[in-house]
């Protein structure tokens, strides 16, 4: 079972990382503060591939919340293989 919190754990750190940075990027947009250059670098690797798929929505960035949701639905996916 501590296998199962941890990665519970990971996927909610994960996913405040991409909470924050989706607040903080209406504030610095371009990430240019030391905070915001950490939650870029740790988010962008999975948010990075999902921007390039998207199709343009104009000033809107949906990536994040698109990631957020893949995150929730591979978060699933894992718990219920590990707690099987």
């Amino acid at each position: 079972m501590q296998l199962v919190e941890f990665v519970s754990l990971l996927f909610r750190v994960f996913s405040l990382l991409l909470f924050g940075r989706a607040i903080l990027s209406w504030f610095d947009p371009s990430f240019r503060t030391t905070i915001g250059q950490f939650i870029y670098q740790a988010t962008e690797p999975l948010v990075g591939p999902v921007r390039q798929i998207m199709p343009r929505t104009g000033m809107f960035d949906f990536s994040i919340i698109i990631t957020l949701v893949l995150l929730q639905v591979l978060q699933s996916v894992i718990i219920s293989v590990l707690t099987s």
